[in-house]
């Protein structure tokens, strides 16, 4: 987004200061077609970060030690944005959950305590781990960020047996 904005601020500065003022309609073409160029080359990155998640979670299914091992040496990979490292340890803490390995589950989906995202997987393995307590936190923590995550609020309230307060929920 703040490339765009640049294009378009970039684009407004030149155009005003040239001699050789083009009118308004081919100057917002240009910036139209600025435009697209910078979203096709947005959404192809996208879309190829999205086959790597994909390609990780397929090698998880079948070999999960293999794919906590190619996530750590993706994240050692200089060219990947921080979002994209963070992603990373969410992949990684749910591999473990899956095979089990809950108190390393818990650490990768600590990595990003803002994201209701986190807060609720997290959440789901001390549910499993019986750390009820710490669960709850995690779970209000998310629905205060997100309501969409009441859901997984009613989920732990139906888990510790207060059926009236899962039905709220």
């Amino acid at each position: 987004m703040k490339s765009m904005l640049s294009v378009i601020l970039v684009s407004f500065i030149v155009t005003g200061c040239s001699q050789h003022s083009k009118n308004i309609s081919q100057q917002i073409k240009e910036m139209r077609e600025d435009i697209a160029e910078d979203a096709n080359i947005n959404n192809t990155k996208a879309l190829k970060w999205e086959k790597v998640i994909d390609s990780l979670y397929k090698v998880a299914d079948t070999n999960p030690n293999l794919a906590i091992y190619v996530i750590e040496h993706l994240r050692k990979d200089t060219s990947l944005e921080q979002h994209q490292r963070v992603a990373l340890h969410f992949i990684k803490g749910d591999v473990y959950y899956r095979m089990d390995s809950l108190f390393q589950a818990v650490r990768e989906f600590s990595a990003d305590l803002q994201a209701p995202k986190y807060l609720a997987a997290r959440a789901g393995a001390f549910i499993k781990l019986k750390e009820y307590g710490r669960a709850y936190i995690d779970l209000k923590k998310a629905s205060a960020l997100n309501y969409d995550y009441n859901w997984n609020m009613g989920n732990y309230y139906e888990i510790v047996g207060m059926k009236d307060a899962a039905i709220t929920c």
